[in-house]
């Protein structure tokens, strides 16, 4: 039997122009060449509105729509993995707030053609349609630059800008263009997380005084992370100690031996901890469970291992893992109850609102002192690139330097607030973090090699390394932290 089904049908265009209302839009900017900084001065938006019925919800919907399409161009960022939101909170996803609007200006065509009452016409989203497709040309015909991907950053411009000056280089075209500048020297930044540090450092101007400007990628877990730095795709992560140990041991996804090593100091604190569902009591309740990690034998997996070893369970025997891939992931997969417990950031929990949950433990009473939040390298990019490193780390400290003033306390919680989306008793609570003795930033971005031992350690335990344990410094290198040091001690 033919089930297809066909249909024929009509309309008089011109009986329906009526229905139309038409917009545009168009953005003022200023575009920083040397760092890529995108700064929307202004925004004209025009309508066709036919009558307005009621003035003050309309102008709403018009602002409202453009502040909207400003956040989807500038700001805002939903990153998926697998049909997973992994975004987890509104800090890092990156809404505009009232400090970044810029100034809007409304233009109305009135006329008496809508097919409304009293010829009104619709408003809807009209708003927020035009506002990125604005801003992006508005760029592009600032800087002859077409960016195509939002949002669209400092990272993204300064990368278009330093591709089209080494095109006209080898063309021999540039010189004119690059006259009485410097061009910034990118530096491409991993991690999980974009450390306090790196923000601050680029808001205050720390970076761009060395002459850099940083991008960053975030990771969704360990091992695309230290494979991108090993295939050159990033220039430098951020990640805890075990990671360099387990790789240059052979111990990493690939199997091979590898010449990672730590340059700059973060945290001495681990603050992940061992949260599970809320049927589970105790940690002898996790016998025979799954349980979740990052990859199974680096990073807070070894951990969770150390943990439950402490506890008589074993790996294989008594539990298994699967690989889930970041904190955020985890703390899904344990949400949804697909996993028993997994190692999580308590921020996280507590963002998320993930009150079935159960905080079994905490790592930092397993592993102290725990080498966090590291900045990491491998030896031939390091090498290649000295002096780049070296006014990389500076920057690092003379942002860690403000941080940590006093006199800087209301602007750097405000920070917190405005640009990281804490909440007020967030930001206060992160703010006296860093200075904690172990859980704070070292002083000057020192690093203590003191807390490798406690990795080493847990890794002799659970047999993930040999005897006799390497000397720590094996997976340290703080030469270019000395010059760094140097450098700054000199200018002062």
């Amino acid at each position: 039997m033919d089930e297809s089904l066909s249909a024929r049908g009509s309309i008089d265009i011109k009986e329906r122009l009526n229905a139309m209302c038409f917009f545009a839009e168009a953005a003022e900017v200023r575009v920083d060449p040397e760092t890529g900084q995108v700064k929307v001065r202004k925004m004209i938006s025009a309508h066709d509105v036919g009558t307005i019925l009621n003035p003050l919800t309309h102008r709403g919907q018009v602002e409202g729509g453009m502040i909207q399409g400003f956040g989807f161009a500038m700001s805002e960022d939903l990153i998926t993995e697998d049909g997973k939101v992994v975004t987890a909170n509104l800090g890092e996803y990156k809404l505009p707030n009232i400090c970044d609007i810029p100034e809007h200006e409304t233009l109305y065509v009135r006329d008496h053609s809508g097919p409304g009452p009293f010829h009104a016409k619709q408003i809807g989203e009209h708003g927020a349609i035009p506002t990125a497709a604005a801003i992006a040309n508005a760029v592009y015909d600032a800087i002859g630059v077409q960016i195509t991907d939002l949002p669209i950053t400092a990272e993204k411009v300064f990368a278009a800008l330093r591709q089209r000056s080494t095109g006209r280089r080898a063309d021999g075209r540039s010189a004119k263009l690059l006259r009485g500048s410097t061009t910034p020297e990118l530096i491409k930044i991993v991690g999980f997380d974009k450390d306090i540090t790196l923000s601050v450092g680029e808001a205050k101007g720390f970076f761009a005084a060395e002459n850099l400007v940083i991008s960053f990628d975030q990771t969704l877990n360990s091992t695309g992370e230290i494979l991108g730095l090993l295939e050159g795709k990033w220039d430098i992560g951020f990640d805890n100690g075990d990671n360099v140990v387990a790789w240059d041991e052979g111990r990493g996804a690939d199997g091979k031996t590898h010449d990672l090593f730590i340059f700059l100091g973060g945290s001495q604190e681990l603050n992940q901890s061992l949260f599970v569902r809320s049927d589970i009591k105790e940690i002898g309740d996790l016998k025979g469970k799954l349980l979740g990690a990052d990859a199974v034998g680096t990073g807070f997996a070894v951990v969770l291992r150390y943990i439950l070893h402490c506890h008589g369970l074993s790996f294989e025997r008594d539990y298994n893992f699967k690989s889930v891939g970041s904190t955020r992931l985890r703390l899904a997969e344990l949400s949804s109850g697909k996993i028993a417990g997994a190692m999580v950031n308590p921020r996280y929990v507590e963002d998320n609102g993930a009150a079935n949950l159960r905080l079994l433990a905490l790592g930092k009473d397993y592993a102290d002192p725990y080498p966090a939040r590291l900045g990491l390298t491998t030896r031939a990019w390091a090498e290649q690139h000295r002096s780049l490193l070296v006014r990389f780390i500076r920057a690092m400290i003379k942002t860690i330097d403000w941080m940590l003033a006093a006199r800087n306390e209301a602007e750097l919680v405000d920070f917190m607030q405005s640009k990281l989306g804490r909440s007020p008793e967030q930001a206060r609570r992160e703010y006296r973090r860093l200075f904690e003795p172990s859980a704070g930033l070292t002083r000057r971005g020192g690093f203590n090699p003191e807390s490798l031992k406690t990795v080493l350690e847990m890794r002799r335990q659970l047999a993930l390394i040999g005897a006799p344990l390497p000397p720590v410094e094996k997976y340290f290198d703080d030469s270019f932290y000395r010059e760094a040091m140097a450098a700054i001690r000199n200018s002062d």
